[in-house]
């Protein structure tokens, strides 16, 4: 008993001892930190302070951690088991630390143990298990540090602020009105792609050959083309969709790192990093290894990167887009007739075919480029994107912003903003320009409208000028294949595009109105006679005699309702289309292969090809929509219509949207080709169809064409 008195006297003096140690070293060190940077006193909810802590045992030496350990809370008698009671370790520690794991208080160690402290310290080392993902909220990994599962709630608190962030990131990628924000994009020659947060692929634009009908699954990257798209699945096998013209939407099978998709053809990077190609390929790609592969929007040539940094070009080479320049390069795209390439100085350097500035990038340092089919964009380090080559469709204006990519596509852009959103821009048929109009009009890819201020603007496909309108004053507009007219204020007629046709040449004189066709056109005189002008037959040029008080022109036939409100047809009459109906009418508008007309009693009648239900016979379930209508327009296989209660109805074909009209009031409508435009009541104008597929909501579709 005596002896046992001893050892309980000699055990207290040199806890005693170590106590005031610690009290001496908190004392002339910064009274807001433990001794040598541990944990800052009462902030035990910083984990990084637990690693400090318990990485200094040398301060005390071994036989003092021993001391240390052997503070726990309630044995009575020592034993190799048993643990020493410390009275009152809230005055050195304070409430908060005595739960602090790296201040070993409340600790299980078994005295005389102290190389398992080391231990301890060794394994509270490596945040990155505790602090993980998979770790962020599992509070049973802290007995490590001797904290008994489910008694330490500040580390649980931790955790729970540690999976936060997750949280607030992935709202940030969500991108606007809640929808899942986009990884990457790629802009194709009328169509766009994109890789969403999810991994699914996102498509929109043209789709008459199904290139935006993006499959379902999981993707690791996407391409789109000319009239195809390719995706790279989370398996590594390549799956393709569109027009599969010579086998392009048919990809080989295996496993591949990348996938690119041009025109006519496609090419992937396999996991040898060989190069393959399927479709129409101008030219087998060069062997050797690749560490990507780039196919021309125009799919006549395509570039690799090599593994040593230098540039391969294969293909048509007309231009000099497939002889790359010497040196080391970081990426490389190729483009229609001309190919970029980043180097490793971060500047940009491109080849072939400078129409319009497409070979001459501007100074300065990019993070990445992107050559399209006319026009190319950069990345540049300050996360802005410039474009440089022709703009004619507003494809080289960027909007502002910062991005984190970009993807010159044939006749628009897209980007992916820093909150992981897509902005697009360029040729658009459904975009149009802001501001108040007085009448619209369609054709098969373009439009022009006539503004509030009688100027005329156009947009859509320019290859003939026929967007690109004249200055001065309008009474009206009509606009055809290639061609587009309007009325001036003198009455005269002024023609643009179609430069080498003799339809852009009016005859002189003075017109109460004008329409355009395919390859001809038709004026209604201020005598109310028909005069025709053009390129196509003596038929379709040769208006019958007498007054009308209007007329309409397709591409082979015209119509006019005359002054006894009877119609006329004339031109070519292979779908009957010529044929029409008696009856009295208030005006008559002329489609591809049919026409229909509104009758003084404001229904629709419609004659000529029967297809899709555009025109109406007697056994015709698809004839047009009863009802009253102030308007009709047919257009190529479709034709809509305007109602007394102002809202539209279209009938027909509707491949790509051309028959659903928005919803609203309208004052006027015109169907073209693959669409359609409207005035709204409130002069704004509304095009739909052109064979797109809508974008998502988090798809900025901003068209920025330079107004014509």
């Amino acid at each position: 008993m005596r002896s046992r008195n001893k050892r309980w006297k000699s055990f207290s003096r040199r806890v005693t001892s170590v106590v005031i140690i610690a009290l001496i070293v908190l004392a002339c060190g910064d009274p807001s930190r433990a001794p040598d940077g541990g944990v800052e006193l009462g902030d035990s909810s910083e984990v990084s302070g637990v690693v400090e802590g318990v990485d200094k045992p040398e301060v005390l030496g071994d036989s003092e951690v021993v001391d240390v350990a052997e503070e726990v809370d309630e044995p009575e008698v020592l034993g190799d088991s048993e643990v020493v009671e410390v009275e009152e370790p809230e005055e050195v520690l304070g409430d908060a630390d005595a739960r602090d794991s790296s201040r070993v208080p409340d600790v299980g160690v078994e005295s005389g143990d102290s190389p398992e402290v080391e231990d301890v310290a060794e394994e509270v080392e490596e945040p990155e298990e505790v602090l993980g993902d998979a770790d962020a909220g599992d509070s049973s990994r802290v007995p490590d540090v001797g904290v008994e599962s489910g008694d330490s709630p500040e580390v649980e608190d931790v955790a729970e602020e540690v999976e936060e962030p997750e949280e607030v990131s992935g709202e940030a990628e969500s991108g606007q009105d809640g929808n899942i924000g986009f990884t990457a994009v790629s802009a194709g020659w009328t169509h766009s792609c994109g890789l969403r947060t999810d991994r699914t692929v996102a498509c929109w634009g043209e789709n008459r050959n199904s290139e935006a009908n993006s499959p379902p699954g999981e993707f690791i990257s996407v391409s789109a083309g000319g009239d195809h798209s390719c995706g790279l699945r989370a398996d590594q096998t390549v799956a393709c969709w569109g027009n599969n013209h010579n086998g392009k939407a048919s990809p080989p099978p295996g496993e591949f790192i990348s996938v690119s998709v041009g025109g006519n053809g496609s090419c992937g990077l396999r996991a040898d990093h060989t190069i393959h190609c399927w479709g129409l390929v101008w030219e087998e790609p060069p062997p050797g290894e690749f560490m990507s592969v780039s196919v021309s929007v125009g799919g006549r040539h395509s570039c690799g990167l090599r593994a040593d940094h230098t540039i391969a070009c294969w293909g048509e080479n007309r231009y000099g887009q497939a002889s790359p320049p010497p040196g080391e390069f970081v990426l490389v795209s190729a483009g229609g007739n001309h190919s970029c390439g980043l180097r490793a100085d971060q500047t940009v350097a491109c080849w072939g075919h400078d129409f319009r500035g497409m070979v001459t990038p501007p100074t300065g340092e990019f993070v990445s480029v992107s050559a399209g089919a006319i026009a190319s964009c950069g990345l540049r380090a300050d996360h802005a994107v410039v474009c440089w080559g022709d703009d004619d469709l507003g494809q080289g204006s960027p909007p502002p912003g910062e991005f984190i990519s970009v993807s010159a596509g044939g006749v628009h852009s897209c980007g992916l903003r820093a909150d992981h959103t897509v902005a697009c821009w360029g040729w658009s048929l459904v975009s149009v320009p802001s501001g108040e109009f007085i009448s619209v009009s369609a054709a098969s890819r373009h439009s022009c409208g006539l503004r509030a201020d009688h100027t005329v603007v156009c947009w859509g496909n320019d290859d003939f000028g026929q967007a690109s309108p004249p200055p001065g004053e309008f009474i009206s507009v009509s606009v055809g294949g290639e061609d587009s007219c309007g009325l001036r204020a003198d009455r005269t007629v002024d023609c643009w595009g179609g430069v080498y046709h003799s339809y852009v040449s009016p005859p002189s004189g003075e017109f109460t109105s004008v329409s355009v066709g395919g390859s001809h056109s038709c004026g209604l005189r201020a005598d109310r006679t028909v005069e025709c002008w053009g390129d196509f037959s003596d038929v379709a040029l040769s208006a019958p005699s007498g007054e009308f008080i209007s007329v309409s022109v397709s591409w082979g036939h015209s119509c006019g309702v005359r002054t006894d409100r009877a119609v006329v047809c004339w031109g070519d009459d292979s779908f009957g289309h010529t044929s029409a109906p008696s009856g009295e009418f208030t005006s008559v508008s002329v489609g591809w292969e049919h026409s229909c007309g509104l009758l003084v009693d404001r229904t629709v009648a419609c004659w000529g090809e029967g297809f899709e239900g555009e025109a109406s016979s007697p056994d015709d379930e698809l004839s047009p929509p009863d009802g009253e209508f102030i308007s009709v327009s047919a257009g190529a296989g479709y034709s809509c219509g305007l109602r007394v209660d102002r809202t539209l109805s279209c009938w027909g074909q509707d491949f790509g949207g051309e028959a659903s009209p928005p919803d609203g009031e309208f004052i006027s409508v015109s169907a073209g080709g693959t669409h359609a435009c409207g005035v709204r009541v409130d002069q704004t104008a509304a095009c739909w169809g052109g064979f797109r597929k809508p974008a998502p909501k988090d798809v900025d579709w901003s068209p920025n064409s330079p107004e014509r």
